[in-house]
């Protein structure tokens, strides 16, 4: 059976709270996928800024990838998830939807 996903890297919790960081760091997205194609972003290496940062799917609090992933497993392939992120210029809510995972 196919693993629901949107195909991104995410930072350890560890690296989370050195930066005193409360969600789940998006250090990159895959290219073409649901995560990109939403628009959420990663960690800008060249000028070492944060991208994206999910505090929530579909309103439950997201504190590390398990609680992101279970709520996409929840919700199933083919099917939106709202993301609340939070980036340099404030918060945004993303609907990503749900793909298979590789």
């Amino acid at each position: 059976m196919p693993t629901p996903g949107i195909a991104i890297v995410a930072a350890s919790e560890a690296v989370a709270a050195r930066l005193g960081t409360e969600g789940l760091i998006v250090v990159r997205t895959a290219p073409g996928s649901p995560a990109e194609r939403a628009g959420i972003r990663g960690v800008d290496l060249s000028s070492g800024t944060l991208g994206d940062v999910i505090t929530a799917a579909d309103g439950k609090l997201v504190r590390r990838l398990s609680d992101l992933t279970d709520r996409i497993e929840q919700i199933g392939i083919g099917k939106p998830v709202r993301l609340s992120l939070r980036c340099e210029g404030g918060a945004r809510d993303a609907d990503v939807d749900i793909g298979r995972a590789h």
